[in-house]
């Protein structure tokens, strides 16, 4: 019997002809998925600016765009995941329904497939900065240092 179905991440596959032009790779994209909040990654947040202007600002390049993109979305989903709390903290059932199905998402995977191994963030946990190093400047030379912090949180 194949295994359930699951979620796919919320840009393009690995072998996609996108990665050749794009101006992270496939493993980053990965990293920056899963230093998303939570919340974005029930959604299906893409984390990925495809563009120079984010919200009416043309920026120098793609990079500085998606440095900036990705320090507003988080801020702003965090302070978010923080107000969920509070409510569920305070006693709301609808916030408590919310934030328990996004403590129980499913996670995306690479094949589609449900992990149930695979990381969860935990909801209201920080995001970190990937975007504070050089790692966009140098390109295609990213180790997958979050994929590394990952499995040494885990253990």
């Amino acid at each position: 019997m194949p295994p359930p179905k699951g979620r796919s991440f919320p840009f393009a596959p690995r072998h996609s002809a996108d990665w050749l032009v794009s101006h992270v790779t496939y493993d980053q994209a990965v990293d920056m998925f899963f230093n998303q909040t939570a919340t974005q990654q029930n959604l299906g947040h893409d984390p990925l600016v495809y563009s120079k202007v984010f919200r009416g600002v043309t920026y120098a390049t793609i990079q500085e765009a998606q440095q900036v993109f990705t320090e507003t979305m988080n801020a702003e989903y965090e302070a978010r995941e923080q107000r969920d709390l509070a409510d569920e903290n305070r006693g709301c059932k609808a916030s408590k329904i919310l934030n328990d199905n996004i403590r129980n998402r499913i996670v995306p995977t690479e094949d589609g497939l449900e992990s149930l191994t695979a990381y969860r963030k935990p909801f209201g946990e920080k995001c970190v900065s990937p975007l504070s190093g050089s790692y966009l400047k140098v390109g295609r030379l990213y180790s997958g240092g979050l994929m590394l912090l990952r499995r040494i949180l885990k253990k």
